[in-house]
């Protein structure tokens, strides 16, 4: 598979089925998205390389941030902070 093009190439093969909702946050340096069929968060720092996923206790559809820090997560039942 092709992970590299002109003007772009791929930071992590993460395996989301499908990966929605990406927000970048300055403070901390980390992209955060959501995969919607296999509920998890994932997040990579663009400076370090770190990465990890996080499995949420229900599906959630979106993030955003928050500007104290943290997250709100629109998931099954509303709103989440």
């Amino acid at each position: 598979m092709e992970l590299e093009g002109e003007g772009w190439r791929c930071l992590w093969q993460a395996s989301a089925t499908l990966g929605e909702s990406p927000i970048y946050d300055d403070r901390d340096g980390c992209l955060y998205w959501v995969d919607v069929a296999n509920p998890g968060v994932f997040w990579i720092n663009l400076e370090t390389g770190d990465k990890g996923r996080w499995e949420p206790p229900m599906w959630i559809g979106s993030i955003g941030l928050r500007a104290k820090g943290g997250v709100i997560a629109s998931a099954r039942g509303g709103l989440w902070v």
